[in-house]
């Protein structure tokens, strides 16, 4: 976590509950590729993991997905980063159900900043 994050955090702002903005930049499925999609943070947990609301299902994936978590790719870039600017995040779908074995299935890599 970067100083102007612990800044953020210290004064109280948070994402949860902010809609952002996501650009697909690289993705298992090229029609994602270069596509802005509008979500909305629905929780934060400890680890650096976002839960995301779509605004529309990405029908490309899995049969469409409405909730995906998201996972920051740069150590001080976190959530309250958003705040200052973008933050690079990778997309996987989430999981409804724990499983034994985990499966790495994010499909895709995106720019996150807040909406204007």
């Amino acid at each position: 976590m970067t100083i102007l994050s612990r800044v953020c955090k210290f004064f109280g702002w948070s994402p949860i509950g902010k809609f952002v903005e996501v650009k697909v930049d690289e993705s298992s499925f090229p029609s994602l590729i270069g596509k802005t999609l509008s979500a909305k943070v629905v929780s934060l947990n400890d680890q650096g993991v976002a839960v995301l609301d779509m605004s529309e299902p990405i029908k490309q994936v899995l049969g469409g997905v409405q909730t995906v978590t998201a996972h920051f790719r740069h150590k001080g870039y976190d959530f309250y980063h958003l705040r200052i600017g973008a933050i690079a995040v990778s997309l996987s779908p989430i999981e409804e159900t724990p499983r034994l074995e985990l499966q790495d299935k994010r499909f895709a890599t995106v720019l996150m900043r807040l909406s204007r």
